[in-house]
This record gives structure tokens, sequence and C-alpha cells, in this order.
């Protein structure tokens, strides 16, 4: 702002600080109105704004205030004036300013509510269709850009992860192979264990074998010599 606009804005404060002492919001306005019909908005919105102190149940200055707002570049003081006029007069065509108002301001949800209910009040109403479809193609678009960013965070977090791993390997050769000779011991050692186990199985069962065969020549013999010697059993 440079010094020619700020003496300018200065005594226009002034003025209309004069005006706001006789209590007389009506010539606030009129002077709001003067100011936005020559593109001024800046000081129709100040002029609107001390006028709507002076006359706060007004519902008419919350439109004017919010358009000169709107127009500059005053995007949440438009919402909320916007907001206002809704809450005393449901009009489709504040629900859709206001939905201008939050779609500047970046506040997309805000916006698309604004805008459907524009459109509940006026089905009809072309603008605010237009407007909501915009406001849902780049809420979609700005959804999808933070979905690619948490999967290309992920991503990179993970090769970090790899990466690191990669040169502590680097770093620690001898670590390594330690655990790969350790890994080969404990192999080898359950190997031996289970052909020990193997071995001692298989001679457990050779000792069972050889224990039946001698039972068996034993009895054989036996039986044999009872033969021999001419002995009949009774005959019951």
């Amino acid at each position: 702002m440079n010094k020619k606009w700020a003496f300018v804005l200065g005594c226009l404060l002034f003025t209309i600080g004069l005006i706001a002492q006789s209590n007389d919001w009506q010539k606030l306005a009129q002077m709001g109105r003067s100011f936005y019909e020559k593109g001024e908005f800046e000081s129709a919105y100040q002029a609107f704004s001390k006028s709507k102190e002076l006359a706060p149940k007004n519902r008419i200055l919350d439109n004017y205030l919010a358009q000169s707002a709107y127009r500059a570049g005053k995007f949440q003081e438009a919402s909320e004036a916007y907001k206002r006029g809704t809450e005393k007069k449901s009009d489709t065509w504040i629900n859709y300013n206001r939905g201008n108002s939050r779609f500047k301001n970046q506040d997309l949800s805000g916006a698309i509510d604004s805008y459907k209910e524009a459109l509940r009040k006026d089905p009809n109403n072309q603008l605010a269709r237009h407007n909501l479809a915009q406001a849902l193609k780049k809420q979609k678009q700005e959804n999808k850009q933070k979905q690619d960013k948490k999967n290309q965070d992920n991503q990179n977090s993970q090769d970090k992860n790899k990466s690191d791993k990669q040169n502590q390997d680097k770093q620690n050769p001898g670590q390594n192979q330690d655990k790969q000779k350790n890994q080969d011991n404990n192999d080898k050692q359950n190997q031996q264990e289970q052909a020990k186990m193997g071995k001692e199985q298989t001679d457990q069962l050779l000792e069972s074998m050889m224990q039946a065969d001698k039972k068996a020549k034993e009895k054989l013999k036996e039986k044999e010599k009872s033969v021999g010697t001419g002995k009949r059993e009774k005959d019951w």
C-alpha cells in the first residue's frame, strides 16, 4: 500500500467514524453503495461494516456487506456475512454467493454444502449446479493428490529402510558372516542330532530282532530235545 492510498484510506475511515458517531447508519450505507458503484470495494466494505454495527438487525446490510467483502477479496468476511443472510432469509442466491466465497477461501466442503443448499431452494439454478460440479472435481483432485503423496511417503520410507539395511550390511560384513556361520553350525548340529537319533532307533530295532531270534532258537531246541528222549505227552 503506497502512501497516497494510505492517506486516502485514513481520511475515509475518519469520515466514516464521524458519521458513525451521529448514529446515522443510512448515510453510511449510502456512502458504501457509492463506493461500491465506483469499484472502490475496500472503502465500501468499511462503510457497510460501520453501518451494520449501528443497525445489526438490518438484513439488507448483510448482503451489501457480503458483496463488498467478496469483491474486496475478503472471502472469510464475505462468507460470514452471507451466513448471517441465510439465517434470516433462505434465498438461493445468498447460498450461491456464500458458496463462491467459501470456494475462494479454499473451503471446498463448505462451498459444496452451500451450492447444494442453493439447489435445494432452486433446482433450476444452473450456476450453482456448474459451480458445485467444479467444487466436487477440485475436491476429488485434492483427495487424489493427498493419497498419492501418502503412497509416495510410504514408498520412500520403505526404500529408506531397505537402503539403511544394505548400508548396515556393507559396514558390518563380519557380523553378517558370523550370523551365517552360526546358522550353518546350527544346521550341521541339527543334522548330526537327527543322524544320531536315527542310529539309536536302528540299533534298538536290531537289538529287538536279535532278542526275538534268540528266544525262537531256544524254544526250537527245547522242542527238539523233548522229541529225542521219546517222551510222550499225556493224552487227556
